[in-house]
């Protein structure tokens, strides 16, 4: 809770110090947790549905998937978080997902990877079903610094990712978790991963 009038950078919480403001914003914090959020049933596991009817195409961020071995988000805010330090065999994401429909899926990866550690094969997965390419070209741009007035904190930088056609998954409808790695790695890394994007390519 901050005083905008006095401190507009934010840099003191005065709700920690008590108060009239703070208490009330309480008690409608805690109403609502107990009586908006505590009559929703929490599903088990979160899963993100893909192939919805209709829609063009399914895109699933780095916020919404899994790292596993040294694979680690750029920043701890999620939202324009990507997967970095992916270095070794062991290491992978993942996406617990729901598909909704049946058929063939078109695979997409936004990624970007030093030139000198191009060449690694990854591999995704789902179902016993698997789709492997290699990491080429080596694409490495900068870190976008430059529009920001104040040095961030939680929130990482983002930078220009670049597409790349792993090819053709088929998926089965229900619950799945598909399952990004590398099987063969020729550099220091295999790469930095924004998104994956799935396509229907046929019924």
């Amino acid at each position: 809770l901050y005083d905008m009038r006095v401190d507009p950078g934010q840099s003191r919480d005065v709700g920690l110090l008590g108060g009239d403001v703070a208490d009330r914003l309480g008690r409608i914090a805690a109403d609502y947790r107990r009586d908006v959020l505590g009559a929703v049933r929490q599903p088990a596991e979160e899963r993100f549905t893909v192939g919805s009817p209709g829609a063009a195409m399914t895109e699933l961020p780095a916020r919404d998937g899994l790292p596993h071995g040294n694979v680690t988000r750029s920043s701890r805010a999620p939202n324009a978080s990507y997967f970095t330090s992916w270095t070794g065999a062991d290491d992978a994401i993942t996406w617990t997902v729901d598909v909704l429909a049946s058929g063939v899926y078109s695979a997409e990866l936004w990624y970007t990877c030093p030139e000198a550690d191009a060449g690694s094969t990854i591999e995704l997965s789902c179902g016993g079903k698997a789709v492997s390419t290699e990491v080429d070209p080596g694409w490495d741009p900068p870190l976008n610094r430059g529009d920001d007035r104040v040095e961030r904190k939680a929130e990482g930088y983002d930078k220009d990712f670049r597409p790349l056609k792993l090819g053709t998954i088929r998926l089965a409808a229900g619950p799945a978790t598909l399952l990004l790695k590398a099987t063969k790695i020729p550099g220091r890394t295999v790469a930095d991963v924004r998104r994956l994007v799935l396509r229907p390519a046929a019924p």
